[in-house]
């Protein structure tokens, strides 16, 4: 018995020491630095979602940049149900995707959200990847030669698929996985790396054989991270069904791996002077596919890892012109929450609900009350001291806290009871207000106290004392931002896109200045608005549609279509609208800036021009600048 104890403790200590040899010290060292990193990421990417719930359309991929962006967030611990993922998903939903990329990443996105209401939906889109699949067993864009990256997103498309119990064919897998392996250059034999005081048998040789873009191709770094994860996702999918060819895949696995070794490199994609944050996200996914910590004596988690920190800019993306912003975002944030893997990872939310925490505090010790506030939904709100000169003037009998009331502007949003029998010690009023509106706020507490020289009551007294003197006391206002709520015009916005009856090719548009721009504001897309000229006193847009077209209801959006644009340009309170010839009426939009204001026709009419005046505005940063995004109209 006790041969069989020593037996079983030598194997836990072996298990043990080899864990903690598989994770590099310095790593839990980055935890903190890496999790902050992963929190303002997630930050940014939340920022920066338009009000029509995507973030922008790359290229032609209508609805990809959308779904790598959500599968980021909710890999990062963002909760399905949070308003950002919810927003995605309603336009995701509406997208017939034309490519594999779209494909794949809405798959990524909707297994993410871990909800069997998509499951559905998924298997439509693995048919789509299964009908898509070339002769040869790769994919390519619509209409153009054929290549690994559309490839490897393929074969994450129907791993996904699999992991849902979605039917994908052996043939499929067998296809892509012979496909595959036509991409991966000739093997060399090179110096192997020496870890330590021991190198590799045979001589000390290694074989290397990376994968390129294209058949025949060099190899780079970013192709030969998506031709290992290929073929290790093909001996997933096949399992037992492999059979004769394990060897030669794990032969090609293996030489890709020792080829990202010998051109190990954090900072670039090797052969290749692009794309490097595409292709640490593929260092990632063949680290967690093939469970290798270090490539070539590399350890490639903490040397990204220490890259991507110092890369990070100061509003929590990671640089890139254009539309590459987001997507490179999304990129660092899967490779610093190890995304790939199943297990919980050294660092990150690791799959906890995680919605974005936001901190508010207001108050010093010169004045009476400070007071602090915590998350969105609900808004915890709390008394955190009394001021030096309040605490003075009762230190005789204490602070005796009668009641607190928390106020929004004037209106009332939490009323508890305070123990005036006995003095405050540091109890702190907790509150938690569900109903916030989205938009601004100005919180502050109202403290009712027993007066300082009222004494405590005589408990031998025959009668009752008299109603003892109160004073009140106010806490400075604290602005706290409510984001993180689902508004009713969320929903008007997905619809929007679907019905708008404005977008007409012969549409025209023309304004009192910064007139070339004045048909973004009715082309239908969030990325794009009319703002007028700072110097412009009098702004106005009008829309010729060219024909008459039957609406119920005309919809607004104001410039700025991000949280981070709100308070970028002059938000607007108040529009004069024209239809067609009529008298103008007077409109006041919803003072949420980010809102839709909805004006309801209440019957069908006909429209055929719309012309709106800016009436009333609120300075913003850029003083004077306002206009519109999108000007709607629908049944």
């Amino acid at each position: 018995m006790r041969r069989v104890l020593a037996h079983v403790l030598a194997i836990l200590i072996a298990v043990v020491a080899q864990a903690q040899q598989d994770i590099h010290p310095d790593e839990l060292k980055l935890k903190p630095d890496i999790d902050k990193a992963i929190a303002r990421g997630v930050e940014a990417l939340i920022n920066s979602q338009f009000r029509d719930g995507t973030w922008g359309q790359y290229g032609n991929f209508r609805g990809g940049k959308t779904a790598l962006c959500t599968y980021a967030l909710l890999k990062c611990g963002v909760d399905a149900a949070h308003p950002t993922i919810r927003r995605a998903m309603l336009m995701l939903d509406d997208v017939q995707p034309a490519n594999t990329y779209t494909v794949a990443c809405m798959m990524l996105a909707y297994a993410a959200a871990g909800q069997t209401m998509h499951r559905e939906r998924m298997g439509d889109l693995t048919k789509l990847l299964i009908d898509w699949q070339k002769s040869g067993g790769d994919y390519a864009y619509p209409d153009r030669t054929r290549d690994l990256s559309n490839t490897q997103y393929a074969a994450l498309g129907l791993w996904t698929a699999q992991k849902y119990k979605i039917d994908v064919p052996v043939k499929a897998w067998r296809q892509l996985m012979r496909a595959t392996m036509d991409y991966q250059a000739k093997a060399q034999r090179v110096k192997a790396p020496v870890t330590g005081k021991h190198t590799v048998k045979d001589g000390g040789k290694i074989y290397i054989a990376g994968f390129g873009y294209r058949r025949g191709q060099s190899p780079t770094g970013s192709m030969t991270t998506a031709g290992v994860s290929i073929l290790q996702i093909c001996k997933i999918g096949l399992g037992t069904s492999l059979g004769a060819q394990r060897k030669k895949v794990d032969r090609a696995i293996d030489s890709g791996v020792n080829w990202l070794g010998h051109h190990f490199a954090v900072d670039k994609n090797p052969g290749k002077t692009d794309w490097a944050y595409y292709y640490l996200y593929g260092l990632e996914r063949v680290g967690s596919l093939t469970r290798v910590e270090q490539m070539g004596g590399h350890w490639w988690y903490v040397e990204g890892a220490r890259r991507l920190l110092k890369e990070q800019a100061n509003d929590g993306s990671w640089p890139g012109g254009g539309q590459l912003r987001e997507v490179r975002t999304s990129f660092a944030l899967l490779f610093l929450r190890r995304a790939t893997s199943g297990k919980a990872p050294t660092t990150g939310a690791g799959g906890k609900r995680a919605a974005p925490r936001h901190l508010y505090a207001v108050g010093t010790a010169k004045e009476d009350v400070a007071i602090s506030a915590s998350g969105q939904q609900p808004l915890s709100i709390w008394v955190t001291g009394f001021g030096e000169a309040l605490t003075k003037r009762h230190e005789q009998y204490g602070l005796r806290v009668v009641q607190v009331e928390y106020l929004d502007g004037d209106h009332i949003v939490g009323q508890l009871a305070g123990d005036p029998s006995k003095a405050w010690q540091f109890d702190a009023f907790l509150q938690r207000a569900p109903a916030l509106a989205r938009g601004d706020h100005k919180i502050r507490a109202r403290i009712e106290l027993l007066a300082h020289d009222v004494q405590p009551p005589d408990a031998s007294a025959q009668k009752p004392a008299a109603t003892p003197a109160t004073e009140t006391v106010l806490s400075p206002e604290m602005s706290v931002t409510i984001r993180d709520v689902f508004a009713p015009w969320m929903k008007d916005v997905a619809r929007i896109q679907r019905v708008n009856l404005v977008v007409f090719k012969k549409t025209e548009a023309t304004a009192s200045s910064a007139g070339k721009t004045a048909r973004n504001a009715c082309d239908g897309q969030e990325g794009t608005q009319w703002v007028c000229a700072a110097n412009d006193a009098e702004p106005s847009l009008e829309i010729d549609l060219g024909r008459s077209v039957g609406a119920r209801q005309l919809m607004i959006s104001q410039a700025g279509s991000r949280a981070i644009d709100i308070g970028l340009f002059d938000r607007i309170t108040a529009i004069e609208v024209r239809i067609n010839s009529s008298k103008p009426f007077r409109v006041a939009l919803d003072p949420d800036q980010l809102a839709i204001t909805t004006v309801p026709f209440g019957k069908v009419r006909k429209v055929r021009t719309i012309w709106i005046r800016i009436a009333e505005r609120v300075s913003g940063r850029r003083k004077g600048q306002a206009g519109f995004t999108e000007i709607a109209l629908s049944k």
